[in-house]
């Protein structure tokens, strides 16, 4: 059960969560393709402390929905979100050969796979204003602009690298304490051995 601020039925492809307006809803993207979820998140950190906890407790309860997760981005202190909403989009591909090595490098793709989901971002800003009624910007993008989504063979050849974090890792950032350095200390020799100057 993820928390009240994602947490809604998915009676439609597109969500605004939550119903208390004090609230920031959660807004982003989940593209569902036929060997693997890519979900675009933005929430708040306590949000999102909330979410790696149930993300992790999905993953480690043998009942769970989720087997596995890999975390490739977290941005902090964001002025303004991408998507205006939460929806999903489920993605019709034809069969590749998912083994396949990609000759760009794992960094190379990430930065790739972040920018299409920064582009379609963008697209479906300027779709929501072209499109007066509303409705369903995203229904037919998988065809009509398939430029803008990451490459699966692509994916699961980055999801094999060890770049990502698990929920795990990301959690005891939240109860580790702050590691606090001051310049001085960096400095050499250290300046408490400067002062007071002893003959």
């Amino acid at each position: 059960s993820l928390p009240i601020t994602v947490e809604k039925p998915l009676d439609t492809n597109q969500h605004n969560t939550p119903e208390d307006t004090h609230v920031q809803p959660a807004t982003g993207l989940l593209l569902i393709f036929p060997t693997l979820f890519i979900h675009y998140l933005e929430v708040t950190n306590s949000a999102m402390k909330s979410i790696l906890e149930d993300l992790n407790q999905s993953i480690n309860n043998r009942d769970g929905l989720i087997r596995e997760a890999s975390i490739l981005n977290i941005s902090y202190n964001i002025n303004a979100r991408h998507y205006p909403n939460w929806s999903f989009r489920g993605i019709k591909l034809a069969v590749e050969d998912l083994d396949a090595q990609p000759a760009e490098t794992p960094e190379a793709i990430a930065i790739e796979i972040l920018g299409k989901l920064l582009r379609l971002a963008r697209y479906q800003a300027e779709e929501r204003q072209r499109n007066e009624r509303g409705g369903d910007v995203l229904a037919n993008f998988d065809q009509n602009r398939a430029d803008l989504l990451p490459n699966q063979v692509n994916i699961n050849y980055l999801l094999k690298q060890p770049i990502f974090r698990t929920a795990e890792d990301i959690l005891k950032n939240y109860s580790r304490p702050i590691n606090i350095r001051f310049e001085s200390d960096l400095t050499a020799p250290p300046t408490h051995r400067l002062f007071p100057i002893t003959l």
